[in-house]
């Protein structure tokens, strides 16, 4: 006995309904989806230079921010010294430094970088305002005029 296929009825598959499928699946994804801009801080390489301390210039400013969750520390010169303690609770911390950093930048007016040190548990938002602070005068502070530019390179360095 012979077996014999039927050659005439080959079954092939639609695959419209599953494109169509597919294609909706993609437009719900794309509705559903978050689109966030990206945004970031613009920050400088730490230069490494050696200074000796019995260097003929005169002195160096390396001005360093050291910002804790409660204040921030101004440091200037080469062995740090606090020149400045600034509350983070206050509601005018922005106008103190910008006030103290456009006395450093009166005194050293070639300088224009800084140091910002930021703790573990400092807030983003905090950063970024110390950060404006840092390299524009604020109009209600002072008429301080430089091109409106303080310290404008920024070097972030961990504690």
């Amino acid at each position: 006995m012979k077996y014999e296929r039927d050659k005439s009825k080959l079954v092939k598959p639609n695959l419209i309904p599953i494109l169509d499928a597919v294609f909706i699946f993609i437009f719900f994804l794309l509705m559903s989806a978050q689109f966030l801009k990206v945004r970031e801080i613009g920050s400088d390489a730490p230069a490494v230079k050696m200074i000796s301390s019995d260097d003929p210039k005169k002195d160096q400013l390396n001005l360093i921010l050291d910002i804790n969750e409660k204040s921030i520390s101004i440091k200037t010169g080469l062995p740090e010294k606090e020149y400045q303690l600034i509350n983070l609770g206050t509601a005018d911390f922005n106008q103190q430094i910008n006030l103290t950093l456009i006395d450093l930048k009166k005194k050293f007016p070639e300088e224009r970088n800084v140091i910002v040190r930021p703790g573990k548990k400092v807030k983003y938002y905090q950063i970024v305002s110390v950060l404006d602070s840092v390299r524009t005068v604020n109009e209600q502070v002072s008429d301080f005029e430089l091109n409106n530019q303080l310290f404008d390179r920024v070097v972030f360095q961990t504690k």
